[in-house]
């Protein structure tokens, strides 16, 4: 962690990984890929009594008992999800939740090679006035997000859009700025291999399904990326329906799930996860304005008490936010192996 002159005032090993090659081991483990496509954007949902209908955008059709939108905070599916429920439950989804994300910060993101005065395999974090630099490298490349209070925050279906020249005007307001000691933003901008100036929304909603669709990720529950949650709290979120589906779907010998039955897995689902989402969705939003320095308050704790906190604590206190994620009930953990903190499960199993 650095202050806005580059100087460390606390460090910590941290291990990344490409989120790429995070996928592509994830698709090498398939047992049968051939339910896997791409290239194919969602044209449109429609649902009835037995089915759900998707359209895609070379004009093929899929259809099957339920739909899992975890496609973004713009998500299709959550606004297909929202027509309907509107056509035959009027009132079900409250304005509260149609305005649930808000913008309060906006992000100048991008990647390019590594550079050498950048150490590898670290994530530095840079404060200061009403800004934050991360800064996460990798042996080969450099992913680097700025974080922007914006004077107002925006409300959903409010979207800051922002062109290529608004990132290019923004990015010269801080090119001087120090990251580290050794290092300045403009090292990073300036050897780019893309970037841009994006929203960074986030929000929870109260109701994450409707008859046969179903939300997780970013379209039902939307972090800050300070504490990098945001990823894994998805991955969390499908974990949970997975163990709620398998159960059901063995319950009933493998016939197909009538709609009363899928919609007890559904609130069973956002019951399990809601709480532990408005945890960590609250959590990111407080690191986030914290670390850019939002109050005086936020300032005195980064500079005058974060540094006299040792670096275990810390440690432990993000660890005990991440050994509660659930596991796959129905895959073995025996080969898994064991790190210094363990998983604990609701079954009390640990890892």
């Amino acid at each position: 962690m650095q202050r806005p002159d580059g100087t460390t005032f606390m460090d910590f090993d941290y291990y990344n990984t490409l989120r790429e090659k995070f996928l592509q081991i994830l698709y090498d483990g398939l047992p049968d890929k051939s339910y896997i496509r791409t290239g194919c954007n969602v044209q449109s949902i429609t649902q009835h009594a037995d089915s759900v209908d998707v359209t895609l955008a070379d004009g093929s059709v899929e259809t099957g008992d339920m739909i899992l939108g975890v496609d973004g905070v713009s998500s299709l599916t959550r606004t297909s999800m929202w027509d309907h429920a509107d056509k035959v439950s009027p009132g079900l989804i409250t304005q509260k939740d149609k305005t649930c994300m808000k913008t309060s910060y906006r992000g100048l993101i991008g990647i390019g090679p590594q550079i050498p005065n950048l150490r590898k395999d670290v994530l530095i974090t840079t404060f200061d006035e009403k800004l934050t630099f991360l800064t996460l490298t990798q042996k080969e490349q450099v992913f680097w997000l700025v974080l922007f209070r914006l004077p107002e925050t925006m409300v959903w279906p409010q979207r800051g859009r922002w062109t290529e020249k608004d990132a290019e005007e923004q990015a010269a307001k801080i090119a001087s700025h120090p990251l580290t000691k050794e290092c300045k933003f403009e090292d990073l901008w300036n050897t780019r291999e893309r970037g841009a100036l994006v929203p960074m929304e986030e929000g929870l909603l109260d109701r994450w399904y409707h008859d046969r669709i179903v939300l997780a990720g970013d379209a039902a529950h939307k972090v800050t990326p300070n504490l990098a949650l945001g990823g894994n709290s998805a991955m969390e979120s499908v974990v949970v329906l997975c163990n709620l589906l398998q159960k059901m779907v063995a319950g009933q010998e493998n016939a197909r799930p009538s709609l009363e039955t899928l919609t007890k897995a559904f609130a069973a689902y956002q019951n399990e996860r809601h709480g532990r989402m408005k945890v960590i969705v609250d959590l990111s939003a407080r690191a986030t304005r914290m670390e850019a320095w939002d109050h005086m308050l936020d300032k005195f704790v980064t500079t005058r008490v974060m540094p006299y906190i040792p670096h275990h604590f810390l440690v432990k206190q993000l660890g005990r936010i991440i050994t509660p994620a659930p596991k796959l009930d129905y895959v073995s953990l025996e080969g898994f192996a064991r790190g210094k903190t363990p998983w604990k499960y609701d079954d009390g199993v640990e890892c």
